[in-house]
């Protein structure tokens, strides 16, 4: 076990110095405060307390200053759902105080070659400038803390609710008109530099399996379908990527700055006081955990959303099973569509006076723009593939088995995650006509009702 130790360095804002290695290319908007401290959350608690007790005295977080070390013991941690690749915690104060609660986030550790989180503080940092997601107060080696918001995480069937889900569109296209890209940024697409990083090390696990002669994936009973075709699988990104280079320029050059992973667990709603009778409003709702956002085409981050009103990852038999089913019919699409659109004349101060004119704009761009959604839907499920596979590395690494691995405790199936979005991946390339199901090894291939 690793223990944490705590450095005798003052919490410190990254000096100009450093500014073309280090997190400061912010830093004149809201300087980052971090502090040399390893969090081990696997020691004993009285040493996990006093060690989150230790890095928030050093960092000085307000509310926090004057509590003394010696109180570390009665502070509550309480572990919070809804995160991955993070453990996320509240930290609540002794009572004896006056300091306000607080959320820990501590990173897992083997997700580095996923996340890069220079560029995650980087993007926490100007979100802040612009008053979106929770105030980023401190950094230490492996985690931060952030304003905790009295709020609670959506469920799966409350993004499918009509009203919730406009609110939905109403806080994406705030955050894609918001952060203002430069033309070098919408050359840079997230989801292809995530995809050529990812594979290497994805097609490396799949590799390790098939030299292994691994017949299943853990906690699944029939063949590994991942394993049969991950060659079809990259020659089919590649022909994909062909595809969609050969679409109309305005498929690919709308590029805005998204969060990429606008599943239910990342949307809170805030909690409204009881004597407060008000309507439903977007502003109620913050979207958390900008560990993928950045640039990326506007369809692709809608169509992610689109795809993750499939998935139940708190479901107690299979949360890694996507259900085709619960994919948004097309009138849930078009409603939610026309809040975005609708959204995004208010903000830049369009407003159409011809009733019958604006009902004709409305309706072309909502099919123009779900043509390009619908374009895009096997981008997020070819990047969400090479993300299982990567994941499910360390399940080899740490046991060396991996078809027992799913009997293990806090157990997430990355590898049957990866391997149903891949026959998503494949349903959609059978629709547009790029793939036949007969080319695959085995069935299994899930299609999307779409329209």
């Amino acid at each position: 076990m690793r223990s944490y130790h705590v450095s005798a360095r003052k919490p410190s804002s990254k000096s100009s110095s450093d500014r073309d290695s280090d997190l400061s290319d912010y830093e004149d908007i809201c300087p980052i405060l971090h502090f040399d401290t390893f969090v081990d959350i696997t020691a004993p608690e009285p040493e996990v307390k006093k060690a989150v007790a230790i890095a928030i005295g050093r960092l000085g977080i307000r509310s926090w200053r004057s509590m003394p070390l010696s109180l570390s013991c009665d502070l509550s941690l309480t572990r919070i759902s809804g995160a991955l690749t993070n453990a996320v915690y509240l930290v609540s104060p002794p009572c004896s105080t006056t300091a306000k609660k607080i959320l820990l986030r501590v990173y897992g550790p083997h997700v580095s070659h996923l996340i890069d989180r220079r560029l995650e503080l980087q993007t926490i940092q100007k979100l802040s400038s612009h008053h979106i997601g929770p105030r980023l107060l401190g950094t230490f080696s492996n985690g931060r803390f952030e304003q905790w918001l009295e709020s609670s995480a959506l469920t799966r069937e409350e993004i499918r609710d009509p009203i919730t889900s406009r609110c939905i569109a109403r806080r994406m296209r705030k955050l894609h008109e918001t952060i203002i890209l430069s033309q070098a940024e919408k050359q840079s697409i997230l989801v292809w530099e995530y995809w050529d990083k990812w594979v290497i090390i994805a097609r490396q696990v799949i590799q390790r399996r098939q030299k292994k002669k691994c017949r299943k994936v853990p906690g699944l009973d029939e063949p590994a379908f991942i394993d049969a075709n991950w060659a079809l699988f990259e020659k089919g990104v590649q022909s994909y990527r062909e595809w969609l280079l050969a679409l109309p320029r305005d498929y690919l050059d709308d590029v805005v700055f998204a969060h990429n992973d606008t599943q239910y667990g990342n949307i809170l709603r805030l909690k409204v006081p009881s004597d407060r009778h008000l309507k439903p409003s977007h502003r109620e709702l913050v979207v958390i955990d900008f560990e993928y956002a950045g640039p990326n085409p506007r369809a692709f981050d809608l169509a992610n959303h689109f795809c993750e009103w499939m998935a139940n990852y708190h479901d107690t038999v299979a949360p890694h099973i996507l259900d085709p089913a619960s994919y948004p019919k097309p009138d849930d699409i078009s409603r939610f569509l026309n809040e975005y659109l609708e959204h995004g004349r208010m903000l830049s101060g369009m407003h159409l006076n011809v009733e019958s004119q604006q009902k004709l704009n409305d309706d072309t761009e909502i099919k123009r723009l779900a043509d390009q959604v619908l374009a895009w839907r096997p981008a997020s499920h070819l990047l969400w593939v090479a993300w299982g596979a990567v994941q499910a590395m360390e399940d080899a690494d740490d046991s060396g088995d991996w078809e027992n691995i799913a009997d293990t405790p806090d157990f997430f199936n990355y590898l049957g995650y990866a391997e149903d979005r891949m026959k998503l991946f494949f349903g959609d390339l059978c629709t547009i006509g790029l793939l036949k199901a007969e080319e695959m090894v085995s069935g299994g291939v899930k299609f999307v009702y779409s329209e």
